[in-house]
């Protein structure tokens, strides 16, 4: 009896050891293909800056934006891995000061990730001198490589938010990495301010 159960033992052992492992990448996404840009919210303007994430596992919650004398001029992403904890920061910025007064619009969900935005302007006669003074999100959950239903907005603005611009979304299927931000510099100077800004995406696929 007392060998028998040794022997059981033993093969339940070297079953275990020789089983090929999980998949340890099930139910997990990579981001796959070309960024993909949607039309822009707000205005176009003379200058752009790409701001977020490069990486095929990296994907964009939370947009920050600073302003300098009434103008926006720094703008950072939020970006977190899609698989893994870890959020990273990039930015840039075209002030000429220190930039304050810092205003947020982002995707509080566990693992929500943008895929809409609209922007908010002033309302000024010479449509080139409009500043972006609020922004609206909108985002979706990623849950075992598939996108879940929309959520949102979550909204941030200045009082002289005046004017909601058009809404643009990423493709089906699609998540925010990177925004382009849009804007214009005064004359004999590299401060300006922020007109509109534009969304990048690429497909979410499982491993």
């Amino acid at each position: 009896m007392k060998l028998y159960a040794f022997g059981s033992a033993l093969a339940l052992a070297l079953a275990a050891f020789v089983s090929p492992p999980a998949d340890a990448s099930a139910g997990k996404s990579v981001l796959d293909g070309s960024v993909s840009w949607t039309s822009v919210s707000g205005d176009t303007g003379a200058e752009s800056k790409i701001i977020g994430s490069s990486t095929d596992v990296r994907a964009a919650y939370s947009i920050r934006w600073y302003e300098h004398s009434d103008d926006p001029c720094k703008f950072r992403v939020y970006n977190r891995h899609i698989n893994l904890d870890g959020v990273k920061t990039p930015e840039k910025s075209w002030c000429s000061g220190s930039p304050g007064d810092e205003k947020w619009a982002e995707r509080r969900g566990a693992n929500e990730y943008i895929t809409g935005l609209q922007v908010c302007l002033t309302d000024k006669n010479d449509s080139t001198k409009n500043k972006v003074k609020g922004i609206r999100v909108w985002g979706k959950e990623l849950t075992a490589g598939s996108l879940g239903p929309e959520n949102g907005p979550d909204e941030a603005k200045h009082t002289n938010c005046k004017k909601w611009s058009n809404k643009v979304s990423c493709g089906s299927g699609k998540i925010a990495t990177k925004i382009k931000v849009y804007y214009n510099e005064y004359q004999w100077s590299s401060h300006g301010f922020a007109t509109g800004i534009s969304l990048g995406c690429r497909d979410v696929d499982p491993k």
